[in-house]
């Protein structure tokens, strides 16, 4: 909003006009002014704040107008295909610019007759390209100062200055503006962005990192991260697993980097290692919309070779029930590859605890638990089985049968073997 003084602003020949009726030409007719961008606005005297609002009127008008002028400018030529990132940016620095452009509005004229107030409000033209033009030549030094610059700055620093090269870009309305070879800036700036962001990539040991999902709950893999295919300085790095940010990090600069990944699934997942867009500056000021995949790999729950021991108050049946059971359960939810010399020993430990009979007209109750404890070399993990209920009339032996029952189904033996339950120890 614009700060005129309205008291005491209406000049001698306007008095003569009102009071003789005379209403001035531009109150109907608008020409076309050398000197002036104008605008008039009209408002009824009967409103609330008409004065204010006729100015507003007015400044909108005058907006309006170098909108259309901008907006004529830039799309001479349809060359460059922006992002909707950068076109919502281009729109807000110019609606702002506009907006700061309006400050320097004034008041050319004024009229009021018996219903209806007017007003007459002008942008010196030549002032206005004037100070356009001197905003342009500065900022065109300054992006040619940032990009002589580039040889001299580390990889981070050059994203960096090149994404406020871009900025300027935009806050300047020059999005369009082209060099010396006719080229389009920002195309030439994007250009070099995405040449630096192709020279960084990320190399890990494996494509494929297998681990054990019955004794790893948390998987620590080496990557490098590398510019020009030589480790780079330290760099901040986003995890992403199954398209979902599990960790932002930073790279190491002197040996390989350890990331941390919990595996959420028994099924392959792809990791990706992304540049943080931190490394362009802060999320009001980055204007670079570009691929910052910097490379990945696939994490694999296999099973190796394997050996399942039953104990427990169980007959040979049983202990075959719930071995053929926990076998069926890995081999369909796991990859199963061979080892080299290595075996896990699945332990499945059950528990049975038969309860009193209330009397002979009530059945035999009996609740079957346990645990199961998994090693590998050093590794070892334990899960535990909850407690099934048994019931059957004619034994305890049968109701501790159908609790068996109860464990060895689907349900119950996945939640027996959910990473979640065990707790890995060394």
């Amino acid at each position: 909003m614009i700060n005129l003084p309205y008291k005491n602003l209406l000049p001698i020949s306007l008095l003569f006009y009102s009071c003789a009726g005379i209403q001035p030409g531009w109150t109907y007719q608008l020409e076309d002014d050398p000197r002036y961008i104008q605008g008039v606005g009209q408002v009824t005297r009967s409103e609330k704040n008409y004065r204010e609002k006729a100015f507003k009127a007015a400044e909108r008008e005058i907006a309006r107008q170098l909108s259309v002028e901008i907006n004529s400018s830039s799309t001479r030529e349809k060359v460059v295909d922006f992002s909707k990132t950068i076109k919502d940016k281009y729109t807000e620095f110019v609606q702002t610019n506009i907006q700061q452009s309006l400050i320097e509005v004034k008041k050319i004229d004024e009229f009021q007759d018996k219903e209806i107030f007017y007003v007459l409000l002008g942008l010196d033209r030549e002032k206005y390209f004037e100070r356009k033009k001197a905003e342009k030549d500065r900022a065109l030094e300054e992006i040619q100062n940032i990009t002589e610059s580039l040889s001299n700055m580390e990889i981070d620093e050059q994203l960096s200055s090149l994404n406020s090269a871009i900025g300027i870009l935009l806050e300047k309305d020059m999005l369009y503006e082209k060099n010396q070879s006719n080229d389009f800036l920002y195309t030439h700036l994007k250009s070099n962005i995405n040449q630096r962001l192709s020279k960084l990539s990320v190399v890990s040991e494996n494509s494929t990192v297998g681990y054990n999902p019955l004794l790893q709950n948390k998987l620590s893999v080496p990557i490098s991260v590398r510019y020009n295919g030589t480790q780079t300085k330290a760099l901040p790095i986003s995890i992403i697993v199954n398209d979902t940010l599990v960790s932002n990090s930073l790279s190491n600069d002197r040996s390989t980097t350890e990331i941390i990944i919990e595996p959420k699934s028994n099924k392959d997942q792809v990791v990706r290692i992304m540049l943080s867009k931190t490394i362009f500056g802060k999320d009001d000021d980055i204007y670079v919309d570009a691929d910052l995949d910097l490379g990945g790999f696939l994490i694999r729950p296999v099973i190796g070779d394997f050996e399942i021991k039953i104990t427990g108050p169980l007959v040979k049946k049983q202990k075959q029930r719930i071995k053929s059971r926990v076998e069926q359960f890995l081999l369909t939810r796991f990859h199963n590859e061979k080892s080299a010399g290595e075996k896990t020993n699945i332990q499945v430990s059950i528990e049975r605890n038969d309860k009193a009979r209330i009397s002979d007209n009530y059945p035999f109750v009996t609740y079957s638990s346990g645990s199961v404890i998994i090693k590998n070399n050093s590794v070892k993990n334990v899960f535990k089985i909850e407690s099934q209920k048994g019931v059957n009339f004619e034994s305890a032996d049968k109701a501790f049968d159908g609790a068996i029952d109860k464990i060895c189904e689907e349900q119950n033996i996945s939640v027996i073997f959910e990473t979640n339950k065990g707790k890995v120890k060394k």
